[in-house]
């Protein structure tokens, strides 16, 4: 009888199992006689409260600690058993990356569905993990160390907060099309008046726009790109009359909220008076982080003449007094000859 190899762990109930297990049976013969490679990255492992398996040699014999264990399940200790036969249900999937790990190859993969069978029955579950080579110190890969969490209550959660999200980004649609109707019902009867309630109808469904794209975001939150191409999405007759350019900055509802309006305004303003209003007219919209400021500018050429309005209606008040509010910035409308300008900035620290 050998005396408790020095690398295991006092006082830890995976330790205690290792010890009493029969290694001359595998492989791996008795635990005294271990390759120092394999005592270290077992004591490293057991150490850890992550949970952590190694997987030796060509034979594939498992190791494991004890948070490792309740990924088991049923199944049962892993302890001198072959890695490919606990997860057989799962080897096709699994085993080319044991593959790629034996050659010396790292792979790290994020909820990763795997269909297994570990409580009686078979079940989709989700793993994050990374599968590290163990070498020898002559680079011979003897083993490798799978670090996993298991994600699957993260990744469930996150589909039923999908399909929340999209029950209510349809419920808003329909919402927003029974009040687009009664506007358009409601208010007919002169031309201005008409033209107020097709403004006022397009302004709604900017903010339905918006809305759908922060329904499918993460964190309830959008990228200027995708926001301005989805207002603009089918409005613009020539792919290069519209050009956009800007990093993906994220924003958050509030600010995606104003913006979608802000760039309705522009781009309705831009077909009926502006550059879009004739053949070879072109807009440019650009935004990124300048210093310490996130800068949005919208601006038109080619158009023609430039005419000032001759009353500020809501329009003007949304681009110049609502829109910068949103983002605590300031902007500014130019109507230069060369073409029409909007400028927002505010303090990148205001972005959601």
């Amino acid at each position: 009888m050998y005396p408790r190899a020095q690398f295991l762990q006092p006082d830890d109930p995976m330790s205690d199992v290792i010890a009493a297990f029969d290694w001359t049976s595998t492989p791996l013969g008795p635990i005294h006689q271990w390759q120092p490679e394999l005592r270290t990255a077992v004591s490293m492992m057991l150490a850890s409260n992550f949970p952590k398996a190694i997987v030796w040699g060509p034979e594939r014999i498992t190791i494991h600690n004890s948070a490792f264990t309740p990924i088991l399940g049923e199944k049962g200790l892993g302890i001198g058993r072959g890695f490919h036969e606990i997860w057989s249900e799962a080897w096709a999937e699994i085993g080319p990356i044991w593959e790629r790990a034996m050659a010396g190859e790292a792979t790290f993969i994020e909820n990763f569905k795997l269909r297994i069978e570990r409580n009686g029955y078979p079940e989709d579950a989700h793993f994050t993990f990374c599968y590290s080579p163990i070498r020898a110190e002559n680079g011979q890969v003897l083993g490798m160390l799978d670090t996993v969490v298991e994600t699957s209550k993260s990744v469930d959660a996150m589909a039923q907060a999908e399909v929340a999200n999209a029950e209510l980004g349809h419920r808003m649609r329909n919402m927003i099309t029974i009040i687009s109707s009664m506007a358009r019902h409601s208010l007919r009867g002169s031309p201005e008046i008409e033209a107020m309630s097709r403004a006022f109808c397009e302004r709604l469904a900017a903010l339905s726009e918006a809305q759908s794209l922060l329904a499918h975001g993460a964190k309830n939150a959008t990228t200027v790109e995708a926001l301005v191409k989805r207002i603009c999405d089918g409005r613009v007759v020539t792919a290069d009359a519209l050009v956009m350019s800007g990093p993906p900055v994220v924003i958050g509802s509030r600010q995606a909220t104003a913006l979608s309006l802000a760039v309705n305004e522009l781009i309705t303003n831009a077909m009926k008076y502006g550059a879009l209003s004739v053949e070879n007219g072109k807009v440019s919209v650009d935004w990124g982080i300048e210093g310490e400021e996130f800068v949005f500018a919208w601006c038109e050429r080619d158009g023609p003449p430039v005419v000032a309005p001759e009353r500020s209606g809501f329009g003007s008040k949304l681009l110049e007094r609502i829109v910068p509010a949103s983002f605590i910035g300031k902007a500014s409308v130019t109507y230069a000859p060369e073409g029409t300008r909007y400028v927002l900035r505010s303090s990148r620290q205001t972005l959601e």
